[in-house]
């Protein structure tokens, strides 16, 4: 039996996204950042960033675990909020936190990029294999005149990380996924 999985960030995360455009997104602010130094490699449980001119101050990401019949992955939801999240906030002022400096100017484009991958249990008999195709949406990649920044969430990881880096998204190559732009926020 095949069973199909797609798994969407939010109508109204995607609106949330859309207040970062024309923003200058110079840091964002995570309640920890852990570095992998050997690899390169910088993730956080949520990222916030403050909006300049905006009716709420704050776009807050983060992720949401999504478990089908044999996988389970991370999606990112995205809100305006009053303050960042799991970072304190006193008096207009953000508390003890990490920050990311992602040196990007006014975001002109943020697109949406979809993961798609098949997913079998063989380990069992032959009446009862199961197999899935499942889409969701791994990778937010923001533009602007400067570069590219882009957040993602980690394959495999049970934790909800979402991996921060310099340039667009890419798969590695030990994992076998298709990646399309789903959205285009302009």
């Amino acid at each position: 039996m095949k069973r199909f999985y797609s798994t969407q960030i939010s109508e109204s995360s995607i609106a949330a996204l859309t207040t970062l455009l024309r923003q200058d997104i110079v840091i964002g602010n995570a309640p920890q950042l852990v570095v992998d130094v050997g690899s390169g490699r910088v993730t956080a449980f949520s990222l916030s960033f403050r909006l300049k001119n905006a009716s709420v101050p704050f776009l807050n990401i983060s992720t949401d675990w999504v478990q089908t019949d044999l996988d389970n992955h991370h999606t990112f939801v995205a809100s305006l909020d009053a303050k960042p999240h799991d970072i304190a906030f006193f008096d207009g002022r953000i508390g003890p936190s990490s920050t990311v400096f992602l040196a990007l100017g006014e975001v002109e484009t943020i697109e949406v990029i979809q993961s798609t991958y098949e997913v079998r249990n063989v380990d069992v008999s032959e009446q009862d294999k199961l197999e899935e195709r499942v889409e969701f949406d791994r990778a937010i990649t923001l533009y602007d005149s400067k570069g590219v920044v882009s957040l993602s969430t980690e394959a495999g990881s049970i934790l909800g990380d979402i991996r921060i880096q310099k340039g667009a998204f890419r798969v590695s190559d030990d994992e076998d996924e298709v990646m399309t732009v789903r959205k285009t926020l302009e």
